[in-house]
């Protein structure tokens, strides 16, 4: 019965952006909502090298944000974050009912713009 629903749930990341460091940037093209001039997307960040953090016991390999992009402001919101460690753990992040609603301003030239810019390209998904 699982694998009738496999199809359904499963990932199709595309590349949309490359930094200098070598980390990547995808989007999940099977989990994109569009309407009222926002984009809901699943976007992971696969750093080149794992991110070391005091508060954790192994590096960070990923992060995979749900985000809200506003495509007339070209701003974002965080609404979770699971950050996958290199000892293949995850940790779900939710943004704090404080922070809901917050849009954050993308820095011209940042890694932000260039995945709102690919998420608010009108038409079908790029393959």
């Amino acid at each position: 019965m699982l694998a009738v629903f496999a199809p359904a749930f499963s990932a199709d990341w595309r590349e949309v952006a490359l930094d200098d460091a070598g980390n990547r940037y995808l989007v999940d093209w099977h989990r994109i909502e569009r309407g009222s001039g926002r984009v809901s997307a699943t976007v992971r960040t696969e750093f080149a090298r794992p991110r070391i953090d005091a508060r954790y016991v192994s590096g960070i390999f990923a992060m995979v944000d749900r985000i809200v992009a506003d495509c007339q402001t070209m701003s974002l919101e965080i609404e979770s974050r699971t950050l996958v460690f290199a000892d293949g753990r995850e940790q779900t992040v939710l943004a704090p009912d404080t922070q809901r609603g917050v849009y954050y301003p993308a820095p011209p030239g940042s890694m932000s713009e260039k995945v709102i810019v690919e998420l608010c390209r009108s038409g079908p998904a790029p393959r």
